[in-house]
């Protein structure tokens, strides 16, 4: 009768142990499983504030001044002997000019004034390369 009284509180406190002993096992997986769910909330923030930074920032720069020139690639706006200076050399060099002023709005005249700026520019380059070409 002692005996069984002793085997069961033994088996008893072999049972709470394996309780406890679980119960440490699954606060470590748990503990694992929060770090990992901690991570990928993090993540996930990550993602949503440089998403909409991303998407913010597309629509903002839709309004810069900058995107509201059109030039065709293949249109020829002058010609230097046999080099024609088209609308994507005017563009390279019209480009750095709306974005250094900003947010400013440029008029159509203002426009066509660095324009015509531009192009004379780009047509004295392209004689001088030619004239020092040839000498």
């Amino acid at each position: 009768m002692f005996e069984n009284k002793k085997n069961e509180k033994t088996k008893n406190i072999n049972n709470d142990k394996i309780k406890e002993q679980k119960n440490v096992l699954m606060d470590e997986g748990e503990k694992k499983e929060r770090k990992i769910m901690k991570r990928i909330a993090l993540v996930c923030a990550l993602v949503a504030v440089v998403g909409g930074s991303f998407y913010g920032g597309m629509s903002y720069g839709r309004l810069l001044p900058a995107s509201h020139r059109y030039y065709s690639n293949s249109q020829v706006y002058a010609t230097v002997g046999d080099t024609d200076i088209t609308g994507k050399d005017i563009k390279s060099v019209m480009e750095p000019i709306f974005y250094s002023n900003g947010l400013q709005k440029l008029t159509d005249s203002q426009i066509s004034t660095y324009e015509s700026t531009m192009l004379e520019y780009l047509v004295n380059i392209e004689v001088l390369y030619k004239r020092g070409k040839r000498e």
